[in-house]
């Protein structure tokens, strides 16, 4: 596996390793983005590139982290099932869950939605749309069916518990 970041042992279960960080922002870039625009490609991989080089980890924002979470949650999300699989070494439900609490984990820090970060709000939207936009992806010829209401109400939990 590629290089993880040494981040604080309380901060977050899960964190990407970078070779997985790369392949899910690829993905994301792939088949997210040009639903749901809302990152400048250049401008992230440079700053996930800046996140995985640096050697004071502590440096890195709780939102900075956050979207990166995020963006490997949707990508997770939009990744074909066997892709994960082959791609990864992982089921695609396990790593959805497992980029799912760790989105959560930085969701609910104060310090992420109680500032006013650009990034923090990226990451925000792109967690509250995500399930909804990857289902739509998946039955893009089906009629259209509300998401899940545990999954809303799930997401929703997230925010009100800051």
């Amino acid at each position: 596996m590629g290089h993880v970041p040494n981040f604080c042992d309380d901060e977050v279960p899960f964190f990407p390793p970078q070779d997985e960080c790369d392949f899910l922002h690829r993905q994301y870039f792939a088949a997210v983005d040009p639903l749901a625009h809302l990152l400048c490609k250049r401008d992230f991989d440079h700053t996930v590139g800046q996140v995985y080089e640096s050697t004071c980890h502590g440096m890195v924002s709780y939102s900075m982290k956050a979207l990166i979470l995020a963006v490997c949650f949707a990508a997770a999300i939009s990744l074909p099932f066997q892709r994960s699989q082959i791609s990864l070494g992982v089921a695609k439900s396990v790593l959805v869950e497992r980029c799912k609490l760790a989105i959560e984990h930085y969701l609910q820090k104060p310090d992420v939605l109680g500032t006013l970060e650009q990034e923090a709000m990226q990451a925000a939207i792109i967690y509250l749309v995500q399930p909804r936009l990857s289902y739509t992806i998946r039955f893009a010829n089906a009629p259209q069916i509300p998401i899940c209401r545990c999954e809303i109400s799930r997401s929703i939990s997230v925010f009100v518990a800051v």
